[in-house]
């Protein structure tokens, strides 16, 4: 059918499906008998013999009528030549109510997804044909997946969205795909998947020597595969909206995580005065060490007064500069860190952070 298509881009779905007919009538006496006149003919012979014996070629393509009097090769070139990449004659494909597909899928399936071939490739002379069969096969998930939904449209669209978030989104996935990006869309997709890999960060860890070359590997994976793994989610959920991100769709993922907001059912931890006093090792500890030990005290600081405000904490940021900057210009660093005012402090086992507006502290 889709060679058919390809070539004959001005039959209709019935008229090509008696060439297609023709073919595999033919292929099944071949293998009754490989030895009869007919079945020493290569594949694209015998295609290229079925559109020339085609009632009214002339009259429907003319000109290109006259390659069926040149020889192979220069038969298939001749044909070659009269293809159209971008048919006119072709009218803009109109996708159906959603529960007629659904119905058309469950009741026709053979017929259906045929229809579905020939509609790619008449508008697509030039497309592989393993490219137009990989897409049959991805729209035929995506109505298994959406008929079996509330909301079939939505499903649909969202399936048809993905490739084209994908090229919205070039800086974020790879730098590989641009020229897949500007392909025809139904090219997209098989373009992607076989672009390069993209260049590998710098920076990135090596995992080799965890996952490859530790002889000990299978015996971490078999003491607790989940947290090996890092599939935490299911066993230790942090709540209810990352839950939602992890289990929507993949396309959408980093959206939804960035549009996440605050986690309203969020507890703050037990206030624990312990973890905000100082020594002298945070002027002593090596700069990565000391620049961990700063991280974990905003850590646990957000994680305690979640609701402050981006001045907030940089005030207080700023502060706990300056106040590290003076004490460990000093002899004596402990006494300095126990008696320098940090810009926040502790009420009957209470946090108190500064309100801006106002100099002074809220719990």
């Amino acid at each position: 059918m889709i060679t058919f298509a390809q070539y004959l881009q001005r039959c209709s779905y019935e008229g090509l499906s008696k060439l297609v007919k023709d073919v595999v009538d033919l292929a099944q006496k071949c293998v009754a008998n490989e030895d009869a006149p007919e079945c020493t003919k290569s594949l694209p012979t015998i295609f290229l013999d079925e559109i020339c014996q085609v009632e009214k070629l002339r009259d429907t393509y003319g000109a290109m009528a006259d390659c069926c009097s040149k020889a192979d090769p220069e038969r298939n070139e001749c044909f070659l030549s009269f293809k159209v990449p971008q048919p006119d004659f072709v009218q803009p494909y109109e996708r159906p109510a959603s529960d007629v597909i659904c119905k058309e899928y469950q009741d026709n399936r053979v017929p259906f997804l045929g229809h579905f071939i020939y509609t790619v490739a008449r508008r697509n002379p030039f497309l592989y044909s393993p490219t137009i069969l990989s897409l049959a096969a991805d729209y035929e998930h995506a109505l298994q997946s959406c008929c079996a939904g509330s909301d079939v449209g939505a499903c649909l669209d969202e399936k048809a969205e993905l490739m084209t978030y994908i090229c919205s989104k070039q800086d974020v996935f790879s730098s590989k795909i641009k020229e897949c990006c500007e392909r025809p869309v139904v090219e997209r997709s098989q373009c992607i998947i076989e672009s390069e890999f993209d260049d590998k960060p710098a920076d990135l860890p090596s995992l080799v020597e965890k996952y490859v070359q530790d002889k000990e590997v299978c015996k971490s994976y078999e003491a607790g595969h989940d947290e090996f793994l890092s599939e935490r989610q299911e066993t230790t959920p942090i709540n209810d909206q990352v839950s939602h991100c992890c289990s929507d769709s993949y396309a959408y993922r980093r959206p939804c995580f960035t549009a996440m907001g605050v986690d309203t059912k969020y507890v703050p931890p037990a206030f624990n005065p312990d973890m905000f006093n100082f020594d002298e090792k945070l002027c002593t500890a090596p700069p990565d060490e000391r620049e961990i030990g700063q991280m974990k005290l905003l850590i646990n600081l957000i994680k305690r007064k979640p609701q402050m405000t981006e001045e907030q904490i940089k005030t207080i940021a700023d502060g706990f500069s300056a106040m590290v900057e003076k004490c460990c210009k000093q002899s004596d660093i402990d006494t300095c860190l126990g008696e320098e005012v940090f810009p926040i402090s502790f009420k009957k086992g209470h946090l108190l952070v500064p309100e801006i507006s106002t100099g002074e502290v809220y719990p």
